[in-house]
């Protein structure tokens, strides 16, 4: 498009120009520069209004207006230019709107990963370190009669411990890619069972005259997830909604089948989530940034970590799904899209007592770079009623399992220095092909885990454990 510089009128443009902004080429054609340009086009423009200088070229990223107002980002080129003594501007220009979009969105993924990365290692040590205030309080609690003063004590430090647990587990969902234990389920029923919990009723408490209100599709198909980050995100989406709904107002936590789902999304059958709530909306500059780590307005501290909605975005993507926030009537609308499967869900095991589960002598052999941890570990067998060998690295590891015979491993991931529980068990398996093992670890990768899986590993246990925790795995262990 060429535009006069002395009166600033657009005195010829093509049909492109024209249609990208709004208009019809006649309407474009009576428009002066200044009318398109705002902001930094305006300026730039100015600045070879001023200088005369025919021939010279200048190239910014800019924003035009819209007819209906709107500003559209654009790169633009200009060279300037002497035509029958007046001097004129070429501008050429595209529309950029998709490429910032890519670009924010690449941007966020990369700090979304670097935090993740500092999570993963971070949640790694703390899980060592709460092994021992999980574990130790348990053990001490079974042999403290319940009358005993500081039976009070003990358990404030085990729950404790737990909560501290739960808080780790959170940095591991930021972390993505950690290792989950995945079951086919109903969402429906993890909805159900929530808003059943001593969790949401305290929540119902904490905001009196706020009621939920549950539509949830019949027939819903299942989802292959895994349960305990979605019941998690399923609690962060319905807190954020009671902590920005007024008594008297009510939110709606729904349920459907999609086969239409966003555009970032592959096609395919979803079941979504939806929770809308009628608190005052979402202000525009805010929505780019919600879920974002610690990006909240909320007060610290009394209001959660700053994690909640992070935590809902990393496992939707690590699920291969999506959720997405907008502004709907007086409030705001997130919607949580999972992939549907077809495959039924199990049916519950129900409950397990510890005392079913004892061993009868047989031979565990566990390989462990934490003193604390093998230590634990020493105790909980003991209890069981198995016969416990303990090492402090993958290659003492390797052979004691070559020259003894043992009926179980218990391998963790990570360990320094030397080698970790992948190739540890890869050389174990080369020479004994049938050595059951199962992994405990604070944090493992699920590629890793998944690996070790296919290799012939039956259990993943999760640290800090319970001694209800470590007597299931091993007897899965044992049994599969």
């Amino acid at each position: 498009m060429n535009k006069e510089m002395q009166g600033g009128r657009v005195v010829h443009a093509n049909i492109q120009a024209a249609t990208t902004l709004g208009y019809s080429l006649d309407e474009f054609l009576a428009l002066s520069m200044n009318e398109i340009t705002q902001g930094e086009s305006a300026d730039s423009l100015l600045l070879f209004n001023d200088a005369h200088n025919g021939g010279s070229a200048h190239s910014s990223i800019s924003s035009f207006k819209r007819k209906d107002g709107t500003s559209m980002p654009v790169e633009q080129y200009i060279s300037s230019f002497k035509y029958a003594d007046i001097y004129c501007n070429f501008v050429f220009f595209q529309d950029i709107s998709k490429r910032l979009e890519m670009e924010a969105r690449l941007h966020r993924s990369m700090k979304m990963e670097t935090i993740g990365m500092m999570a993963g290692g971070v949640a790694h040590d703390l899980n060592n370190i709460l092994s021992g205030i999980v574990s130790y309080p348990e053990l001490v609690l079974m042999k403290l009669p319940k009358e005993s003063k500081i039976y009070g004590h003990v358990e404030t430090i085990r729950q404790s411990g737990i909560k501290a647990a739960n808080i780790v587990a959170d940095l591991l969902t930021v972390a993505r890619g950690a290792a989950a234990t995945i079951k086919n389920i109903n969402l429906n029923a993890l909805i159900q069972e929530y808003v059943s919990s001593p969790e949401f009723k305290q929540l119902e408490v904490s905001h009196q005259g706020v009621t939920l209100e549950l539509h949830l599709a019949p027939d819903l198909d299942n989802v292959s997830c895994s349960p305990t980050h979605i019941s998690k995100s399923i609690m962060n989406l319905v807190t954020n909604a009671f902590e920005v709904t007024k008594a008297g107002q009510s939110i709606v936590l729904s349920t459907f089948i999609s086969e239409h789902p966003p555009k970032t999304l592959k096609s395919g059958r979803y079941v979504v989530i939806s929770v809308e709530d009628t608190g005052g909306g979402i202000p525009e500059d805010f929505l780019p940034h919600i879920f974002e780590p610690f990006y909240t307005k909320k007060t610290m501290g009394k209001s959660g970590t700053g994690l909640g909605l992070t935590i809902v975005w990393n496992s939707a993507q690590d699920h291969g799904g999506g959720v997405f926030a907008e502004n709907v009537g007086g409030g705001s609308r997130f919607s949580f899209y999972l992939p549907a499967t077809t495959q039924t869900a199990p049916q519950s095991e129900g409950e397990i007592q510890v005392s079913a589960l004892h061993g009868s002598g047989e031979k565990i052999l566990v390989i462990d770079d934490e003193l604390q941890q093998r230590n634990v570990a020493r105790h909980m067998l003991e209890i069981l009623g198995y016969q416990g060998t303990f090492v402090s690295s993958g290659e003492s590891g390797i052979e004691r399992a070559l020259t003894e015979k043992f009926d179980l491993i218990l391998i963790d991931m990570i360990m320094a220095p030397g080698i970790g529980g992948r190739e540890t068990y890869e050389k174990i398996i080369a020479k004994r092909k049938n050595q059951r093992a199962i992994i405990v670890s604070g944090f493992a990768d699920d590629i890793e885990v998944k690996t070790m899986m296919a290799l012939g590993v039956s259990q993943f246990v999760k640290k800090p454990y319970s001694l209800k925790d470590l007597a299931v795995a091993i007897n899965k262990g044992l049994t599969s």
